[in-house]
């Protein structure tokens, strides 16, 4: 009798392991040219979830993700396992190419192997340009975007997607993997953003650059449309950088208890989505919590202030990671850049 128990103890254990292991599959398939249909090598193929109301979206955690993807080797060819039961859409990826439209190719998986039809990708468009100063030298190390506009019904053009690229020393920037359309093309200041985990304190100026426009616009509603065809390049994007007067902002940074934090990063943010955010950091705060963000334009921002997560390396040098909040998390603090400097700002540190 207690043999029998033992083996329909075991016999139960199995049927609910079997049941705890749910199905995978293993997803194959080939990314090729779509003009000249010969395979690419070195795409990167990855799978995201389909949710739907017919369709539950397959549980997948970050770690699964990045294991669903796998580059494509010289045939073109991709193979990518441990892919669970599901609808997932597929990504495909390849620097110069323009990206796989998304949701535009989906697969669903049900165990076993699952065949996709060939993945056509297309040579994308570039554009090349200059950015200059106010007196025609180069500007070095400034970010460059290229956003697509898509014109709406009524009339009004939005910006979506694109790409980026950056100036070298000579002023110059490509930027490539765009597909066909109009763009907005435009400067994203970078200089104004502080490494809390390598130091450095940027110096305070009269005047700074500030998000500009081809052909030499701050509104993006003044922005000149710049064509990209499929696989062309569309070159003289040149374009002198706009400054505008620039300020200063101090304040203090303590914790929940009114106590001064020392080491602090503070954050302003202009958010204006689809462009990506305007960002400025301050050295970190002093021992008595406080600090100064400088070269500041007018106009009108979130602050926040955060404690880095700090960790020494084996070769003694210094990393780790910094977390702000959303938007309207607590703690944020509207400020007013508006022809002043601004001073006694008061902001409450967030623990990592």
């Amino acid at each position: 009798m207690a043999s029998l128990l033992v083996s329909l103890l075991m016999v139960a254990l199995v049927a609910a392991g079997q049941t705890a292991s749910p199905a995978t599959g293993v997803v194959t398939g080939r990314v090729i040219d779509a003009a000249t249909g010969e395979p690419i090598e070195g795409a990167t193929v990855s799978l995201s979830p389909v949710r739907s109301s017919t369709s539950p979206a397959p549980p997948a955690s970050p770690t699964l993700l990045r294991s669903l993807m796998n580059q494509t080797n010289v045939n073109g060819t991709f193979e990518i396992g441990g892919v669970l039961a599901g609808r997932w859409s597929i990504h495909a990826d390849k620097e110069g190419y323009a990206p796989l439209a998304p949701g535009s190719q989906v697969i669903d998986v049900a165990g076993g192997a699952a065949r996709v039809r060939d993945i056509r990708i297309d040579r994308g468009g570039a554009i090349i340009g200059r950015v200059l100063d106010s007196r025609g030298g180069p500007v070095v190390r400034m970010s460059v975007l290229a956003t697509q506009q898509v014109r709406n019904r009524d009339g009004t053009v939005r910006l979506t997607g694109g790409a980026s690229g950056q100036t070298n020393d000579l002023g110059e920037f490509r930027i490539s993997g765009l597909v066909p359309g109009q763009y907005a093309v435009f400067a994203q200041p970078t200089q104004n953003v502080v490494n809390p985990f390598t130091g450095g304190s940027p110096t305070a100026a009269p005047s700074a650059y500030v998000r500009t426009f081809f052909p030499g616009a701050s509104d993006p509603a003044q922005a000149g449309p710049v064509s990209v065809s499929r696989g062309g390049t569309t070159t003289g994007i040149e374009f002198s950088m706009l400054s505008a007067p620039s300020y200063q902002v101090f304040g203090v940074v303590v914790d929940t208890g009114g106590q001064p934090v020392g080491g602090a990063v503070v954050r302003l943010f202009q958010a204006r989505p689809p462009l990506p955010a305007t960002s400025f950091q301050a050295s970190p705060s002093a021992l008595d919590g406080t600090f100064v963000v400088v070269n500041v334009p007018e106009g009108r921002y979130s602050a926040q202030a955060a404690i880095p997560l700090v960790v020494k390396n084996a070769n003694g040098g210094m990393s780790g990671s910094l977390r702000f909040g959303t938007a309207d998390a607590a703690g944020t603090v509207e400020v007013v850049v508006q022809g002043a400097h601004v001073e006694g700002l008061r902001l409450v540190a967030t623990p990592p």
